[in-house]
């Protein structure tokens, strides 16, 4: 599997407020996956143990994309923080 594409957004502490989200947050994300699968609603977040991803969910909060290995959700993971350094370094230049 290969990301092909990632789009990222940064949440500064005013945009968390404006959308009620937790200050935990640091992102929402998409992702494309070898330019033919594509996962919206992926969520960064920094936690007591570092940062995680959380995954999209259906109404009823049971996970409905997620990787089935440690090695792809490290490997989005490590994706989506590249893609979140890479944003944070243009946004303060």
């Amino acid at each position: 599997m290969t990301i092909t594409r990632v789009d990222i957004l940064i949440y500064d502490d005013e945009t968390r407020k404006e959308r009620g989200l937790n200050s935990n947050v640091l992102a929402d994300a998409s992702l494309t996956l070898d330019h033919d699968f594509a996962i919206h609603n992926i969520q960064l977040l920094t936690g007591e143990k570092g940062p995680y991803v959380l995954f999209p969910k259906d109404k009823v909060g049971k996970g409905i994309v997620y990787p089935i290995n440690n090695e792809t959700r490290e490997l989005v993971l490590n994706t989506l923080l590249q893609a979140y350094e890479d944003r944070d370094k243009e946004d303060d230049e």
